[in-house]
């Protein structure tokens, strides 16, 4: 009830401003004159004069003035000039009792309620007066609430005007100070907040200007709470709301953050005697800045940071020489440096300027390595300086580079060809990656050899000193011969095929072979695990762990990767058989129900009209195209190309298509011979096809739009078989139904045609039952006939 007094106001309040006339809007809507609109009208009357209800709102108005099927407008009406607007009944002048008007406005504010919210359960239509005696239900008996009743009670009816004491509170609340003035009465966990601010350089006319959307100047509670919180100040709930409770006007309902800044400026925090004591047990182990840059470097060059991509933004963002505290820590902390935050306002407080701002410059060049540029201006000198690298190396380009080729092709990108190069750690530049590319060129544009790269540079004894082994041990683990060894099951054979097309099996016995230190062909389980989940095959690890169980060592935790690699290489796909699929093409279409005939041919028709195939429709959900999809998956497969299918249809459709051997199978080869066996061509066929299922939606427009035909046709004194003399068909054209209906007045608008052609179309033709649409009209009857 209290939603629709809220809603009642509102409308009141809207209708007062702007000189609406009520009924006169209403009566407008009443077509039938009975009284009684619709919910929908009742809708567009509160959008037209406006106000923006949502569908909730109207719904609850709805329900409460309800009258049979619609709502009964003129006790809306009534309700709505009986109700008062929240705003009136302001006093012209303040009555004497001033000081009792603030004192009774303070205790609101302690309750946080107005005197509407009090008093509203005593007032259900709204009308902004009570009883002396609710009164003092709300608000006790007591001096002064006596002495309001005496001053605001009509002499005559003895009631209340609690709208004008309201209004009368909020006035005399008022306070005629400057509202942007700093506060001096301020709480004591305050100076955290400004000790922290003052430390951090907190922005807090731009943190407060972000929220204020409106640029007022103000902020609600709970925006004002957040902000503060946004600062990163560690302050509990009640601490928030105890700083912002002095900001708080009573009068708006929101906090001057305005008032709160010129208070953070102003504030002078009380020294205590024992401060300096304070500042002794609180002072930290000093922090080496020296240190840190160091380790700093040290991380950046191990993890080839590029120290220039987090600092350049900043520049385009209006800080061209220096940014704020704030701003430096959150870009510093991006970094992943592992550095806490007592360390980096170390650094930043070794980077700050007069202004207070950090100077990220230096600091960039400080923690930036300095490289050694390598005089390199031929393609001998890059050989040259590869080859040095590569000696003292333990790995190899060739390594690498495999790792980017997974075609085997020979041939990589120029961008692939620096990362290879950066793996091995060999920092090569952009003049250094040209002459390559001249020299060792691929056969498609922008590319490299990198098997002639890889043969130049390489050492001699590369190959001798990746394969070299130690002497073999007694418990050395050999793969056995493909031939000898056993077939490994379906799943396993689809796990090695699925490796087989996305890994390089060089990079694999790499990669395995530098895990296996005592070379006996195997490693630990782990090892396994971590090796193909690191090169990225799209496994997960229930597929690794099949992989481990199926070639792990009897008796031991190790998987024997050298039986891995043999039937990685050895694996071949498996020859599917196709069950049924000969048998059902040969045999002959069985008898099908006259419901499944009609929709093979409405099929048939929509699939030629949209130039589909059956195979089209059906293959995405068979990736084996076994000519086989679950049942369940056939609604899905017709619903993605819109064909439109009532429930009954699809049942039949389902249980005459279902595999003689798995009835959750459903055949659709079989309904693609079905559909072909079809006639749709002749004209007989055309009337027999039944058009697309009328929904109960447009079933129900036809009918109002018959209703809305012999309506208007009364009204005449006229009858619809009028439009239709001369006519000895069954059937006429849909444009020449139109044009008749045209010619005796009736205009109808797209959607009601569409209505009446989709209800009396004959089967997919353009052909209209005029008969049958003729006595649709001269039935249809309202409820009250």
């Amino acid at each position: 009830m209290e939603a629709v007094q809220q809603l009642i106001a509102r409308i009141r309040q809207t209708c007062d401003r702007n000189a609406v006339d009520v009924e006169l809007e209403l009566t407008s809507y009443d077509r039938k004159r009975n009284g009684i609109i619709s919910p929908v009208s009742l809708h567009r009357w509160i959008s037209s004069i406006g106000l923006n209800f949502t569908p909730q709102q109207v719904q609850t108005l709805a329900e409460a003035f309800k009258k049979g099927e619609g709502v009964d407008w003129k006790a809306l009406q009534q309700t709505i000039e009986l109700s008062k607007s929240y705003d009136q009944g302001a006093s012209t002048k303040t009555p004497n009792c001033t000081e009792e008007l603030r004192r009774f406005g303070s205790e609101l504010a302690l309750r946080r309620q107005s005197v509407r919210e009090v008093l509203k359960q005593f007032d259900p239509a709204n009308k902004g007066k009570v009883s002396a005696n609710d009164f003092y239900r709300a608000f006790g008996c007591s001096p002064l609430t006596k002495l309001l009743v005496k001053v605001y009670a009509d002499t005559i009816t003895g009631l209340i005007d609690y709208f004008r004491l309201q209004n009368d509170v909020q006035t005399v609340s008022v306070k005629q100070v400057n509202p942007d003035a700093p506060i001096d009465e301020l709480p004591d966990c305050f100076v955290l907040v400004w000790r922290y601010i003052k430390s951090r350089s907190v922005d807090l006319y731009g943190l407060f200007k972000r929220a204020d959307s409106m640029n007022s100047g103000k902020l609600s509670l709970d925006a004002f709470i957040a902000a503060i919180s946004s600062t990163g100040a560690s302050l509990t709930p009640v601490e928030l709301r105890d700083i912002a409770f002095p900001f708080y006007q009573v009068d708006t309902g929101y906090c001057n953050y305005k008032q709160f800044i010129a208070t953070v400026e102003a504030y002078k925090p009380r020294v205590s005697e024992n401060a300096p004591e304070q500042e002794k047990t609180e002072t930290k182990p000093s922090i080496s800045v020296d240190n840190l840059l160091n380790d700093i470097r040290q991380i950046i060059v191990s993890r080839r940071i590029h120290v220039s991509d987090y600092f350049d933004p900043l520049a385009r963002h209006g800080n061209p020489d220096s940014c704020p505290i704030r701003v430096f820590g959150q870009i510093v902390a991006s970094m992943q440096l592992s550095l806490s935050n007592d360390e980096i306002f170390a650094i930043a407080e070794n980077y700050r300027l007069q202004n207070g701002e950090i100077d990220y410059h230096k600091f960039a060049s400080a923690i930036t390595p300095q490289q050694t540029m390598r005089s390199s201006t031929t393609i001998k000198d890059v050989i040259g300086n590869l080859k040095q690298f590569l000696a003292t190396s333990p790995t190899t380009l060739m390594q690498s580079a495999s790792r980017f080729d997974r075609a085997n092709t020979g041939e990589m990108t120029v961008e692939q060809l620096q990362s290879a190069l950066g793996m091995i750690g060999f920092d090569a530049n952009r003049e250094d990656l040209n002459l390559i590319c001249q020299q060792y060129p691929g056969k498609r544009f922008a590319t490299v050899s990198w098997r002639d790269l890889c043969t130049a540079v390489d050492p001699e004894d590369a190959e001798l000193r990746l394969s070299a082994r130690k002497p073999v041990e007694e418990d050395e683990v050999r793969a056995r011969d493909p031939t000898m060894a056993g077939k490994p099951p379906k799943a396993i054979n689809l796990l090695l095929l699925n490796i087989q097309k996305s890994a390089n099996v060089y990079s694999l016995q790499s990669e395995f072979e530098k895990n296996d230190r005592r070379r006996r062909g195997c490693v630990p389980n782990q090892v396994f695990l971590d090796v193909l989940l690191d090169m990225q095959l799209n496994l997960n690890q229930s597929d690794v762990r099949g992989l481990i169980s199926f070639f792990r060592v009897t008796g031991s935790p190790e998987v024997n990767y050298r039986e891995f690699l043999s039937a990685l290489n050895h694996a071949e796909p498996e020859p599917e058989p196709e069950p049924e699929k000969s048998y059902q093409q040969e045999k002959p279409l069985p008898d099908f129900a006259p419901i499944v005939h009609n929709f093979l041919r409405r099929f048939k028709s929509f699939s030629r009209m949209r130039r589909l195939s059956v195979s089209d429709i059906f293959e995405p959900y068979d990736p084996q195209h076994t000519g086989f999809i679950q049942v369940f998956k056939v609604a899905a497969a017709f619903n993605n190309v819109q064909f439109t299918a009532m429930r009954a249809e699809m049942e039949d459709l389902c249980s005459a298509f279902r595999d003689s051997r798995k009835k959750e199978i459903f055949n659709y080869k079989l309904f693609e011979r079905a559909v072909e066996a079809e006639d749709i061509d002749s004209e007989w066929a055309k009337a027999g096809i039944s058009g697309e299922p009328i929904s109960a939606e447009v079933n129900r427009d036809a009918m109002a739009t018959c209703l809305q035909i012999r309506d208007r046709l009364s009204c005449k004194r006229r009858r619809i078989g009028v439009a239709f003399v001369g006519i000895q068909s069954e059937t006429i054209t849909s444009n020449e139904f139109q044009k008749r209906l045209e010619d005796v007045g009736i205009v109808l608008r797209a959607g009601q045609l569409n209505a009446l052609f989709r209800k009396y179309r004959v089967g997919i033709t353009e052909e209209i039952r005029w008969k049958d649409f003729c006595t649709d009209v001269e039935n249809s009857r309202t409820i009250g006939e």
